[in-house]
């Protein structure tokens, strides 16, 4: 039988990252394999939609998610989403033309 009481000293509070220098190298890393790996489970871009991509993703967190209701952290994350999503897509169109290459050079032997 648990039983937990309604005290303070229950709440477990979980700092994944100390500093917003640690978050975005964190986010750096994860972005070094992301755009390959998105090619991977089937995702293509395209120049234009690499364009629209920081609207739409801030759009989406920001509006449809509800990080309005977190004021300017909201927003900020918002922003960071928007770019980090759009790396993503870049990093997926560099693999798309690393493919194209190859595959261009292999028809040319």
């Amino acid at each position: 039988d648990i039983q937990l009481n309604n005290s303070k000293t229950n709440i477990l509070h979980h700092y994944w990252m100390n500093s917003y220098v640690v978050f975005l190298k964190k986010h750096n890393r994860y972005l070094k394999n992301e755009g390959n790996d998105e090619y991977e489970r089937g995702r293509r871009t395209s120049i234009k939609k690499i364009f629209f991509t920081p609207f739409k993703e801030f759009y989406f967190s920001f509006i449809i998610k509800q990080g309005y209701k977190d004021f300017l952290i909201g927003f900020l994350l918002s922003v960071f989403w928007g770019y980090y999503k759009t790396r993503v897509a870049i990093g997926i169109y560099k693999v798309q033309q690393n493919k194209m290459n190859f595959k261009n050079k292999l028809s040319q032997n």
